[in-house]
């Protein structure tokens, strides 16, 4: 009976003509993306799934409903069954909407930016025009060397899994006009609505928002390299009491010498240079000021003053900011060549990965980040301690 009532459902939704809203946002989504670019299909393993995981009982108005997951009551025939059905179909049937985009450029305020190819984004209507519920989902068939190996689908979006590349992807919404058109479709349909959804899908594409934590960020999504955790540098506070034992020399070689920048705000001396700049400055003046009293050439510094806590490390330099380097590089992409993405207007398509274009960070041997920390510690306590003639150094 159970194979029946499949095949039934089966049938009965292949043969199922699209309602008028469905027709209408269909020429909607046509008119707006290009009809080559938009599938609207009735998700038919999912009303074959709601129908097949329930028990029937039909009540006294010859209703069926849904109880707990299990087997076909015994006592009901199938044609009472079918004949029931069909209304039911009808109520819970959602159609599945996919939209390509076969080229979209990503940017952030930032003025970061990347290129996407065949971009699929999912989402599911009900018959009445409305959506099925709050969600979007993306998933891509082309990738870049950098994307796949940093799995970057897009800065919306969930990373992909490299053994399931036919999964789509959540994407947040955030709290921007997309969320709101949605939340309005999914209480009535409306054309107006149903064009304004498209205005704000074609921004959300385009557009990665700093503020709203993206998922996946375009600061590293272009790397080809792929990047360790990010290197903080921790906070210090300009008056401490603790200088850290550093020399005074040191200290005054990089303020006669100009090698860090500050400006007075609220009361007090701050640096104003990016810190991964200043550890990269301070490394270097290190080396140099170690040499001039040490008369130790600088390629021998760092064997040097490893027997003395004073250590150094080397980072990846992207973007403004310091990695740690990872060892899960030089990725072989081609076992994961061609496996099935999705099936979009009767085209297969599959994993696309192209080649990469060797474009490595910079690396850079800094001073730990605990030395760091140190030595701005004792300039910014010197430089206030100065200013306020305190002169505790």
């Amino acid at each position: 009976m159970l194979e029946e009532i499949k095949n039934y459902v089966t049938q009965y939704v292949n043969n199922l003509a699209p309602s008028n809203q469905i027709k209408e946002i269909t020429e909607i989504l046509n008119q707006n993306f290009g009809e080559e670019n938009v599938e609207v299909l009735i998700d038919t393993q999912d009303a074959i799934q709601k129908i097949m995981c329930a028990k029937f009982h039909i009540d006294s108005h010859n209703f069926v409903y849904f109880e707990d997951i299990d087997s076909v009551a015994s006592d009901l025939s199938l044609e009472n069954i079918l004949e029931a059905l069909s209304p039911l179909i009808d109520n819970i049937l959602v159609s599945k909407v996919t939209i390509r985009f076969p080229k979209v450029t990503v940017t952030n305020e930032n003025g970061q930016f990347t290129l996407l190819k065949n971009l699929f984004v999912r989402f599911f209507i009900k018959q009445d025009g409305t959506f099925y519920d709050k969600e979007i989902t993306m998933n891509k068939s082309t990738y870049s060397y950098a994307h796949f190996i940093n799995s970057y689908i897009h800065s919306h979006c969930c990373g992909m899994y490299n053994e399931t590349p036919s999964a789509f992807q959540h994407c947040c919404l955030g709290t921007g006009p997309i969320n709101n058109t949605i939340e309005n479709l999914l209480v009535e349909y409306s054309e107006e609505q149903w064009m304004q959804f498209c205005y704000d899908l074609e921004k959300y594409v385009t557009i990665e928002s700093k503020a709203g934590v993206p998922y996946y960020s375009l600061e590293t999504c272009n790397n080809e390299y792929i990047m360790g955790y990010i290197i903080r540098f921790g906070s210090w506070i300009p008056n401490s009491q603790n200088t850290f034992g550093f020399s005074k020399d040191f200290i005054l070689y990089l303020l006669n010498n100009k090698l860090v920048s500050f400006t007075w705000q609220d009361n007090h001396w701050v640096l104003t240079d990016n810190i991964y700049k200043i550890a990269i400055n301070i490394t270097s003046a290190f080396l140099q000021w170690s040499k001039e009293h040490l008369g130790i050439e600088e390629k021998n510094l760092i064997d040097f003053y490893r027997h003395k806590d004073i250590k150094f490390k080397q980072f990846y330099y992207y973007n403004n900011a310091m990695y740690s380097i990872s060892s899960h590089n030089n990725i072989n992409t081609s076992e994961y060549e061609g496996l099935p993405v999705l099936t979009f207007k009767g085209k297969e398509y599959v994993l696309e990965i192209e080649p990469a274009k060797h474009i490595s960070p910079k690396s850079v041997i800094v001073l730990s980040e605990e030395v760091i920390i140190n030595i701005v510690t004792t300039l910014l306590y010197y430089l206030n301690a100065k200013y306020y003639e305190y002169n505790h150094i």
